[in-house]
């Protein structure tokens, strides 16, 4: 009976993607796509984090094909070189997500601080111990040709609400309960790095805007800011 209703409810929702569900966007891939993936198969998969990342797990990340990912997300970027940074920057995104999806909120804390340092150019990655350490300062240094320090600034404060969230993330999991609609809505938005890839548009569009635009309140309402539920756990 079971495997009938299963049956039944996967043909409906087959039926409404086919028939009701419309993205108006058009579907655009970056001609760097292939060579994106070449190099994050073979220079960084299997070079920079090899002693890091075990052959079963590198095979997995090769699957997932992070190089076309991002060759969706900004599929206008002009140049190559300006392609590279973002690619390494959605491999780390993918490796650190389920580096600490199990960690403890304290170690989850010490990467936060250690991983904005690093981005910040207050520390380095020797100094950090972080596994993915060098990668993040490659991210910086790469960013750096493109971009004005204040923007990767911005990009760190990102990261930085990113952490919070995968805090909040563990903090549930540890404590065995489900968040409130409205606290799951402010886990998601950050630890997706919505708004860290948001950020990274000014290196597509070749356009750095004055910062004041950046940080007004009307651009950054998308981002919501309650943390009473996630308080409590504390």
């Amino acid at each position: 009976m079971n495997s009938i209703i299963t049956k039944k409810y996967n043909m409906k929702i087959k039926t409404i993607l086919r028939e009701r569900f419309n993205y108006p966007f058009p579907d655009l891939i970056s001609p760097f796509a292939n060579r994106l993936q070449e190099i994050t198969d073979n220079q960084w998969i299997d070079g920079e984090l090899r002693d890091l990342i075990p052959a079963s797990t590198r095979e997995k990340y090769k699957r997932t094909k992070t190089g076309f990912m991002f060759a969706r997300w900004w599929p206008k970027t002009q140049s190559f070189e300006r392609f590279l940074p973002l690619g390494r920057f959605m491999l780390w995104s993918m490796y650190n997500d389920d580096m600490y999806e199990m960690a403890t909120p304290a170690e989850v804390r010490n990467a936060q601080r250690l991983s904005i340092a690093i981005l910040k150019g207050e520390t380095g990655p020797e100094e950090s111990l972080l596994p993915l350490g060098y990668q993040l300062d490659a991210i910086r240094r790469e960013f750096m040709y493109f971009i004005p320090s204040t923007s990767i600034d911005r990009f760190a404060d990102t990261l930085n609400e990113y952490f919070d969230g995968v805090e909040m993330e563990v903090l549930y999991k540890k404590n065995r309960i489900f968040p409130s609609i409205g606290n799951l809505l402010n886990i998601r938005v950050r630890n997706l790095m919505i708004c860290a890839f948001i950020e990274t548009i000014e290196i597509q569009n070749e356009v750095t805007l004055p910062e004041d635009i950046y940080r007004h309140p009307t651009i950054k309402k998308t981002l919501p800011s309650h943390y009473q539920n996630y308080r409590i756990l504390q």
